[in-house]
């Protein structure tokens, strides 16, 4: 699938799908400089689980205890995603065009150094 945010590609951004009847695993992917992305399942398995899941876009990402990239997708995207996507058996694209307009962006704060 493809991420834009107001039209345009959505570079380096997380993709997450959760089954929303909380079977099955969490999948995740990576937008490259063109918004295009894939899901897998594990370090070695392509997809997500077949059903309803929640689908969350961010690009906020821990670097160090001390460095962290910004959020800049809005909140209903992520932290509290609408966004939802129907997986079924065999091949799946989804494609989503975000919008900035009317969204909150919260950046979270570095917490890794409490890990």
């Amino acid at each position: 699938g493809v991420v834009k945010m107001d039209g345009k590609p959505l570079a380096n951004a997380s993709v997450e799908f959760t089954p929303i009847d909380g079977k099955g695993l969490t999948s995740y992917g990576r937008t490259d400089k063109d918004g295009y992305y894939y899901m897998m399942a594990s370090r070695t398995a392509e997809g997500s689980a077949v059903g309803r899941n929640r689908v969350k876009i961010s690009t906020y990402e821990v670097i160090d205890n001390s460095r962290s990239i910004p959020e800049t997708v809005p909140t209903k995207y992520n932290t509290s995603s609408e966004l939802e996507a129907e997986v079924k058996s065999g091949s799946n694209t989804f494609d989503f065009d975000l919008s900035t307009s009317g969204g909150r962006v919260v950046n979270r704060k570095n917490d890794a150094s409490n890990q």
